[in-house]
């Protein structure tokens, strides 16, 4: 009876052990899969991450070669052409007299200004030329676009070193 009882002991042991091993491989499984889990969330975030950043840049670069071809365009087609009835009024101004050279005149003036406005516009869009030149000056060219309109006098005021920003 004795080892019956010893034998009893022996197997209920050996069973707490089998469960409690059975148990510790458990939790030391699930443990695994939960950092497995987490890892392959925060992959996948750096993974979205990263397409939404090809993304943005993928866009900036259209937009920028939109910009350039659109520079481009304004400024060798229609720069031309202002260009050209410029030179032909010129060419045509000792012809009026009176009231008729005055309204010449502002003509010609209001063609200067579209040819400079155009040049402006073209300067902007082109984000080669953007680079080539500070962000100070940008921003001056810009209020001073606002100062031709007469509705508007913007201050600009710098404090601290000025510097170029990179591409």
């Amino acid at each position: 009876m004795q080892q019956q009882n010893n034998e009893m002991v022996i197997t209920i042991l050996a069973a707490t052990v089998m469960l409690l091993l059975t148990s510790l491989t458990i939790i030391f499984l699930v443990i695994v899969f939960r950092r497995k889990q987490v890892e392959h969330l925060r992959q996948k975030e750096r993974l979205n991450e990263d397409f939404k950043k090809e993304l943005l840049t993928a866009q900036l670069e259209t937009q920028e070669q939109t910009f350039l071809s659109l520079s481009q365009e304004l400024h060798d087609n229609l720069g031309q052409v202002l260009s050209l009835i410029k030179l032909n009024l010129t060419l045509i101004d000792k012809d009026y007299q009176g009231s008729q050279k005055e309204a010449f005149q502002q003509t010609k003036d209001l063609l200067n200004t579209a040819i400079s406005d155009l040049r402006n516009i073209s300067k902007t869009l082109n984000t080669d030329y953007i680079k080539t030149i500070n962000l100070k000056d940008s921003i001056e060219r810009e209020l001073e676009m606002l100062r031709k309109t007469k509705r508007i006098e913007p201050y600009f005021d710098i404090q601290g070193t000025v510097f170029k920003l990179s591409a």
